[in-house]
């Protein structure tokens, strides 16, 4: 039996989205949130592709799907929806550096469309992050890895009507702070040390 993530409530929200419904063009999908469920579980063990459990499908049959759903859009979508109902009374943002697989590489003309670029340990991309109060994820930017964090937050927090923003010292920016200050929150980041 296959063990459910996706609460009822959530598939509502999200199934309208998803290609493959009676009345769109082409095939009909079999069973969307049986897929889903799979993409879910691959995110939350970490798992290879081929590690995933045969109740789910064929693992390269669902790792293509997943592709195509990618290419489409269709995640982006998704991930939108469920981070409507965000609770604004604080908003956090960080940065985190991901090192990129040397199998995962792109050719060097093609870096900067992937997200990756060189630094100090070598090739990686940059995760610049928005989350809501509960720590729900409402925003994210993939950029190269060298690139400045605070140069994102603007990107990060414009459409938010937040109380407070919650940063680390990487943040302390006169233009940000201004930026948060004109929108009517307060910015808690702490200063950068004094020499």
């Amino acid at each position: 039996m296959v063990r459910r993530i996706l609460k009822d409530s959530q598939w509502r929200r999200i199934e309208g989205l998803l290609p493959g419904k009676k009345g769109d063009v082409g095939v009909t999908a079999k069973d969307n949130r049986l897929f889903v469920e799979a993409v879910l579980w691959i995110a939350r063990t970490g798992s290879p592709w081929r590690d995933l459990p045969e109740e789910y499908g064929h693992w390269h049959r669902v790792y293509v799907r997943y592709n195509r759903w990618s290419h489409k859009g269709v995640w982006e979508k998704i991930f939108k929806e469920l981070s409507k109902e965000a609770d604004f009374e604080y908003v956090m943002i960080d940065g985190s550096i991901v090192r990129v697989h040397q199998h995962g590489a792109a050719e060097k003309v093609q870096q900067g469309e992937q997200a990756q670029g060189k630094s100090v340990g070598g090739l990686s991309t940059k995760i610049h992050a928005a989350v809501d109060a509960l720590g729900n994820p409402i925003k994210f930017i993939l950029t190269r890895g060298q690139d400045s964090e605070v140069k994102q937050a603007k990107a990060l927090i414009e459409d938010f009507d937040m109380d407070y923003l919650l940063a680390d010292k990487g943040y302390d920016s006169d233009n940000l702070l201004q930026l948060v200050e004109d929108s009517g929150a307060i910015a808690v980041i702490p200063l950068k040390k004094q020499n």
